[in-house]
């Protein structure tokens, strides 16, 4: 979380409400929970395309393709939730929806529980990072990296 910090003018060590953000600060030490580590993840993720659809129609199947892209995040549950945020926009994307009007909602990845987890094999983590994936630090970047690709 972006968090930011008053500091009371006469040293009275009070707790400040700052939009969202509510911590403790005195002037001469750092806030009392400072912000946990950012690490690094590769969220994973199932869909199904039009192909994949058709083809499972087909063979009376539920095989799905799979996605990845690294997340940057405090905790797993961050990265979880900054993933599915890419996941839901990325197939909204691949079926046609317009992602600057998102009122007009369209096929939901999280309305059809596919499979998702952060990856913990070192040999795929190493090949996406020679594949050079970009890296969501905040839901800005999901839209940008969607936009972009």
């Amino acid at each position: 979380m972006w968090n930011r910090a008053l500091v009371d003018s006469n040293d009275s060590r009070e707790a400040h409400w700052i939009g969202k953000c509510y911590h403790q600060h005195n002037r001469y030490e750092e806030p009392m929970n400072p912000p946990r580590p950012k690490e690094r993840y590769l969220y994973r993720f199932g869909y199904h395309n039009l192909e994949q659809l058709r083809l499972n129609r087909i063979f009376d199947d539920d095989a799905e393709c799979c996605d990845w892209i690294f997340v940057e995040a405090s905790s797993t549950s961050e990265a979880f939730e900054l993933g599915r945020l890419y996941a839901d926009l990325f197939v909204m994307k691949l079926f046609g929806a317009n992602l600057e009007n998102l009122e007009a909602k369209a096929y939901l990845w999280s309305n059809e529980k596919f499979s998702e987890w952060l990856e913990e094999d070192l040999e795929v983590i190493a090949e996406a990072k020679e594949a050079s994936l970009p890296v969501l630090r905040n839901p800005q970047d999901v839209i940008r990296s969607l936009i972009k690709g």
